[in-house]
């Protein structure tokens, strides 16, 4: 019994990261997260599998878009902010049910304040940098944005 539990354990982390609902072509097993706020990224160390969760979830259940230029500057401003980013060591492929296509990432930023977090998630995606209409839009899943603040505590 005490094996079993260690095996489930390991293989609970061997797949954080990737706790998503939709299974990825090929499985990254490691992320990093980042929480900005005013400006400084400090490194999550806790709890950082269910942010990637939340965060992923954004992304797939986007179900709108900006048209928008995703420039350093609008970066830099999130970033003044208060965010959450998600950099992958490995690139991933995510399908995008809005876009009907999949599409290669390596990293995830989710503003969790300012105009985009003010009724519903907002994610920036990027592979390596955030480019041009790099963003999507989750009007159902706002409340995400209030458990990954939940999960920074």
């Amino acid at each position: 019994m005490y094996f079993m539990g260690v095996v489930l354990f390991s293989l609970f982390f061997l797949i954080s990261c990737s706790a998503s609902g939709e299974v990825p072509k090929e499985r990254n097993t490691t992320c990093e997260v980042f929480h900005y706020r005013k400006g400084v990224a400090e490194k999550v160390l806790r709890s950082e599998d269910m942010i990637a969760y939340e965060v992923e979830n954004i992304f797939f259940g986007a179900d709108d878009t900006y048209r928008l230029i995703v420039s350093d500057a609008l970066l830099a401003t999130i970033k003044k902010g208060e965010a959450v980013e998600v950099v992958y060591t490995k690139t991933r492929i995510l399908k995008s049910a809005f876009l009907r296509r999949e599409i290669e990432i390596s990293r995830l930023i989710v503003p969790l304040e300012s105009k985009f977090a003010s009724s519903h998630a907002t994610v920036f995606y990027g592979n390596p940098d955030y480019g041009e209409f790099n963003v999507l839009v989750n009007k159902k899943d706002f409340p995400a944005i209030g458990r990954i603040k939940e999960l920074l505590k």
